[in-house]
């Protein structure tokens, strides 16, 4: 397992006019208090989690004014701002299903689906960041065909994550195993950081 983090950027810069999905062009967080905070902390997600729940398929913080005793303004900032970008992720997506307190975009039965043994396609969405499983038949065919040759296999991914985000998986996953034999992928990143995710076999 690996913290990659060159092919997101390169792709960012490449993938013209492709702005993730959770992109928001008019968020009124001040991006300066957010960078101050960066990546969502193991404490921070522990702190943070009993006060943050799903209603009609979103994220919600609830109990605002017990939590602010509980972290600093910034971190509350960089909280809601996550909340935002998670929940634009799962707008536009036809088939969300709620799984404890994470919403999962899943892959519409249509022949995609694949067996257990060579890995699942799916999205888990936290309101701190993001979980992707990509199968091995799905990889192979994103290694020699393109996106744009099974879109209708991999949409669920790039309407959730964004083009950057779910090509820098692909790219990423090329770098660790290689084009020739490529497994069934996992991949961890979070809303605030972009540019830093964890790759390793399923």
């Amino acid at each position: 397992m690996k913290k990659l983090v060159s092919s997101l950027v390169a792709v960012s810069v490449l993938a013209v006019g492709a702005v993730p999905a959770f992109a928001s062009a008019d968020t009124p967080i001040n991006q300066a208090q957010v960078n101050s905070v960066g990546q969502i902390s193991e404490a921070l997600k522990s702190k943070v989690e009993p006060y943050v729940k799903i209603e009609n398929k979103q994220f919600k913080l609830v109990n605002e004014d017990k939590l602010k005793k509980k972290i600093s303004s910034n971190e509350l900032v960089a909280v809601k701002q996550s909340i935002q970008q998670a929940n634009e992720a799962v707008k536009g997506n036809a088939v969300v299903r709620v799984n404890g307190n994470s919403l999962i975009v899943t892959v519409a039965p249509s022949g995609m689906m694949t067996l257990a043994k060579e890995g699942k396609n799916d999205v888990s969405v936290h309101w701190w960041g993001w979980e992707l499983w990509v199968s091995q038949s799905l990889m192979q065919k994103l290694v020699t065909v393109g996106i744009g040759g099974v879109a209708g296999g991999w949409g669920w991914a790039v309407n959730a994550l964004g083009k950057a985000v779910a090509v820098g998986v692909i790219a990423d996953a090329i770098k660790e195993f290689g084009k020739d034999y490529i497994p069934a992928i996992y991949a961890k990143g979070y809303w605030l950081s972009v540019k830093e995710m964890v790759i390793k076999r399923q």
